[in-house]
């Protein structure tokens, strides 16, 4: 929505979109260029932190992996 747009500077963000957390793992592995490293290796380490996988599996029935 247009309130949650403002929450991001245009001069640091080319694009924003909602998409669930499997899509953006599998995206940012089939298109790592489109995301900055820091992004790409922040959802690499959340991957591997058993916490954030319990807390995930159980809000979404199913393991995060990034390849």
């Amino acid at each position: 929505s247009e309130g949650q747009a403002r929450l991001v500077s245009p001069a640091e963000t080319s694009e924003i979109r909602w998409m669930s957390w499997r899509d953006f793992l599998d995206d940012a592995r089939n298109n790592p260029a489109a995301y900055s490293l820091w992004c790409v290796d922040g959802a690499r380490i959340l991957e591997k932190i058993p916490r954030f996988q319990e807390l995930f599996k159980a809000r979404t029935g199913a393991y995060a992996v990034i390849h």
